[in-house]
């Protein structure tokens, strides 16, 4: 299995367009969203193509392949607004390896998520700011290729 990983879109629009293309692109099988799907939330500047309608539109589409953990900005009215589930404060997903795919946002202590020898913790955040990591990692937990989504200008690498 091939998953994309993405994180803190905030409901900017031609980013989420852009991570999609390159879903599809690389024919990954599922998308791994690190939370703050469409809410810039109180401390965030607007991003330039804010559109969370849309965003959630377009995030429908792709609902039987997204698997995502909540963001601190991610709140029950942006679940009413996706056909999938949001609420999880973190995911652990199987390796072939033997190991887990840790999925976490960040903003919750680390020792809540019962990190392992072997694990892969995956989080979004302030891990690398302003920048989302675009990866796309199989199930023994290989990174086969990858690219930065700049913030504002969301250029694939």
């Amino acid at each position: 299995m091939k998953y994309m990983i993405i994180s803190d879109i905030h409901g900017d629009l031609q980013c989420l367009q852009q991570a999609l293309n390159r879903f599809e692109e690389e024919k990954a099988d599922a998308l791994l969203v690190l939370g703050d799907l469409l809410y810039h939330g109180p401390r965030n500047p607007i991003p330039a193509g804010y559109a969370p309608k849309e965003c959630a539109q377009l995030y429908n589409q792709y609902k039987d392949r997204i698997i995502t953990v909540r963001g601190n900005c991610d709140a029950d009215v942006d679940q009413m607004m996706v056909d999938f589930a949001i609420t999880a404060p973190y995911m652990i997903l199987p390796l072939e390896s033997g190991g887990r795919m840790v999925l976490t946002h960040g903003h919750n202590p680390i020792e809540d998520l019962h990190i392992q020898k072997g694990d892969l913790l995956l989080s979004g955040h302030q891990l690398i700011q302003p920048l989302l990591l675009n990866l796309f990692i199989d199930l023994a937990g290989h990174i086969r290729s990858g690219g930065i989504l700049l913030r504002g200008k969301c250029e694939c690498a």
